[in-house]
């Protein structure tokens, strides 16, 4: 069971609610390929960036030691841009492509689950009070800019309040 789907049933063992599946994602034909395509470019990434490298051990030993609390906070953010932005420099040949590709499919995939987050809200069937939105860390900025671009165009629909690692 994927990390998303393990919170969906944990968070359901202590709130009585209501599943609704935003994400329509299906894995790509060619996923193996392209999971093998990327962790190339990454390992590359890590065998030619000394800095790559440092951010990297850096994000896996504060998720190890902090967990969640580190995912959603702004040290994982800023570290990730960073990691990215070198990614985006020296991952070149069918990786990079795969890469540049991947991305633009993540970023097609979060179009569609505002989407959908907010078709679902607009129906008048589905009326409630408080939703949670799970995601994974990595989609965090990403759908933190999406909220901005949906909510400038829906801005009396929903009331969002992103977590931000701290216990409130």
């Amino acid at each position: 069971m994927e990390l998303a789907a393990q919170a969906v049933a944990e968070y359901r063992k202590f709130k009585l609610c209501q599943l609704v599946h935003v994400d329509q994602h299906k894995a790509p034909t060619n996923a193996v390929e392209i999971k093998r395509l990327l962790d190339c470019g990454f390992e590359y990434a890590r065998e030619i960036s000394e800095e790559y490298r440092l951010l990297d051990d850096e994000n896996n030993v504060r998720t190890s030691q902090d967990g969640f609390s580190y995912l959603n906070s702004g040290d994982f953010e800023k570290r990730r841009a960073q990691m990215s932005e070198i990614e985006g420099e020296i991952i070149g040949g069918k990786s990079g492509e795969t890469l540049q590709g991947w991305r633009q499919h993540m970023q097609r995939r979060e179009i569609e689950m505002m989407r959908n987050i907010y078709a679902y809200c607009k129906d008048d069937a589905n009326a409630f009070d408080t939703g949670v939105f799970l995601i994974g860390a990595g989609h965090r900025t990403s759908i933190a800019k999406q909220i901005e671009n949906f909510a400038g165009r829906e801005a009396d629909l929903i009331v969002w309040n992103l977590y931000d690692g701290q216990i409130a």
